[in-house]
C-alpha cells in the first residue's frame, strides 16, 4: 500500500493493445527496495472477432462519402459563382431556378447548330450534375 510518505517510482509499458505498470518502492539512496503493486490493462484490438474486419470500416466509409459529397457541392458552388461572375447565369437565385425547367438535351442540340443566349448555357451544369 502506498501512503503519502512512501517514495516510489512508476514504470509503464505502453503497447499497441495493452498498458503494463509497476510501482516500485524507493529506499534510502534512491535504490529500489520493494514492489508495491503492478498490473496490466489489455484493450481490444478494434476488430470484429468473427470476421476480423476493423470496427472503424463503417465510420471511414461514411466519412469518405461525406467528404466526396461536400467536395462535389463546393465544386458546383464555385462553378455557379464563376458563371454568375462572367454573366452566364443570373445573379438572382429565383431566376436561376427558372432556368432549371429548360431541357438540357434540347439546349445541347440547339448549341450544335446555333448560338445560344448566355443564360441558356445552363446545359453545362447538366454535364456536371453527377457526383464522382
Amino acid at each position: 500500500m502506498i501512503n503519502s510518505k512512501t517514495r516510489y517510482r512508476l514504470g509503464l509499458d505502453l503497447g499497441t493493445n495493452s498498458i503494463g505498470w509497476a510501482a516500485v518502492e524507493i529506499g534510502v539512496g534512491g535504490q529500489p527496495c520493494g514492489l508495491l503493486d503492478m498490473g496490466v490493462r489489455i484493450f481490444p484490438d478494434g476488430r470484429d472477432p468473427t470476421s476480423e474486419a476493423s470496427n472503424a470500416v463503417e465510420r471511414r466509409v461514411a466519412r469518405g462519402q461525406r467528404r466526396r459529397r461536400d467536395r462535389y457541392l463546393n465544386r458546383r458552388e464555385r462553378l455557379m459563382q464563376a458563371l454568375v461572375k462572367y454573366g452566364l447565369m443570373p445573379e438572382d437565385v429565383a431566376a436561376r431556378k427558372d432556368l432549371e425547367c429548360l431541357d438540357p438535351y434540347e439546349l445541347r442540340a440547339r448549341a450544335s447548330k446555333e448560338q445560344l443566349q448566355p443564360y441558356e448555357g445552363n446545359y453545362i451544369l447538366h454535364l456536371t450534375n453527377q457526383p464522382e
